[in-house]
């Protein structure tokens, strides 16, 4: 490892060690303590937020997949019922292929 490195990081762990010595200096956030009624009130509702989100995500999904495997479980048919690309009609009507050269064409 280079020396420059080793400096670098002799001085970032004495700082971090200076750190923990000196508590008084560290601050906490105003809405935690002597602050704001409305800092609170905000930090609490992300808080839900944050909590809620993960579950409502994982609910989703496992709506989907319950819709999506009981459609694939009811067969083909039910698949192609709720599919939202149009389907091709049932009844398709014969085009005449061209005749070979030399051939008389049929008349329609």
């Amino acid at each position: 490892m280079p020396r420059r490195q080793e400096r670098w990081r002799g001085f970032t762990r004495s700082l971090a060690g200076l750190a923990t010595l000196a508590p008084g200096r560290a601050w906490a956030c105003p809405a935690c303590y002597g602050g704001d009624e409305g800092p609170l009130l905000t930090y609490f509702l992300t808080g839900v937020l944050m909590s809620v989100l993960p579950l409502a995500l994982i609910a989703f999904t496992g709506i989907w997949f319950y819709r999506r495997t009981r459609v694939s479980s009811a067969g083909p048919a039910a698949a192609e019922a709720s599919s939202p690309r149009p389907r091709a009609p049932e009844t398709l009507t014969p085009v005449p292929s061209p005749p070979p050269n030399g051939a008389a064409r049929p008349s329609l």
